[in-house]
């Protein structure tokens, strides 16, 4: 199995002769950020979560960076990720609303 957040290259590939290799054209590139819930928690495989689900609907190529078990936490957001989206989904929150690091008062 592949790791969810990771980005696999193939770097050589065999054919035989008169064989083609075309590769897959996407139509969009979406980044999700979320909770343990865009992860794919309660999914029977990484590819059924819905953010996967989501990408193959709309032909999109697809970074899930969801964080199950914690929080958002706004300090891990930066630009400096080598995937350029198009569309950003952001979905904290779901059921984890009142447990966010920019609001600790209503952690306790």
């Amino acid at each position: 199995m592949l790791p969810c957040h990771g980005i696999g290259v193939l770097t050589s590939v065999e054919i035989d002769d008169g064989a083609s290799l075309v590769p897959h054209q996407y139509d969009y590139k979406f980044m999700f950020w979320g909770d343990s819930l865009t992860q794919g928690w309660n999914s029977d495989q990484d590819s059924l979560s819905y953010a996967n689900r989501v990408a193959r609907h709309f032909n999109a190529e697809v970074v899930n960076l969801a964080v199950g078990g914690t929080v958002f936490n706004a300090d891990v957001v930066c630009d400096e990720h080598p995937f350029d989206p198009e569309y950003v989904i952001l979905a904290y929150g779901t059921n984890d609303w009142n447990k966010t690091t920019f609001n600790d008062e209503k952690r306790n």
